[in-house]
């Protein structure tokens, strides 16, 4: 699974976002900190990063939306020239990746992503991209079966 983050008036964010603003949040700081100043990260600091990813929603601003996933439509809805990044997303990984079972709503989408990120086992990844930080995590697939789709590894 990967997630992407990126700081945006909100503060830290998944999807992309054509405004950037540097957030204030401590796990934010300690980020840019640890990209800058690299040390052997303790325990909480790292769970305090997890709690970070976990609890960001995704970019509310509506996305520009590339021709590939324009015309998918899921659960009703078709995939138009912005979307919001949730459901951009979703489509991506029900429709296009096939990686989620269809039916698999926002909710449970977003549930299935914060599981993985809340695992001890998943790593936490800190780099930066074009002057800007960024966490990610990789981790094992922690969907239920059920909601796993045809193309999930």
């Amino acid at each position: 699974m990967a997630q992407e983050g990126e700081e945006v008036p909100d503060g830290l964010s998944i999807g992309g976002s054509e405004q950037r603003r540097r957030s204030d949040d401590p796990a934010d700081r300690l980020i840019r900190s640890l990209i800058r100043n690299p040390r052997p990260v303790h325990t909480r600091e790292v769970q305090d990063i997890r709690d970070r990813i976990a609890g960001a929603g995704f970019n509310p601003t509506r996305l520009r939306v590339t021709r590939r996933y324009r015309g998918l439509s899921y659960q009703g809805r078709t995939v138009g020239n912005r979307e919001e990044a949730l459901f951009l997303h979703l489509v991506q990984r029900v429709v296009y990746d096939e990686e989620w079972a269809p039916g698999t709503t926002m909710a449970e989408y977003l549930e299935d992503l914060r599981s993985t990120v809340r695992d001890p086992d998943a790593n936490v990844v800190l780099y930066e991209r074009d002057e800007h930080a960024y966490a990610g995590i990789f981790g094992l697939n922690r969907v239920p079966p059920r909601r796993l789709g045809p193309q999930a590894g």
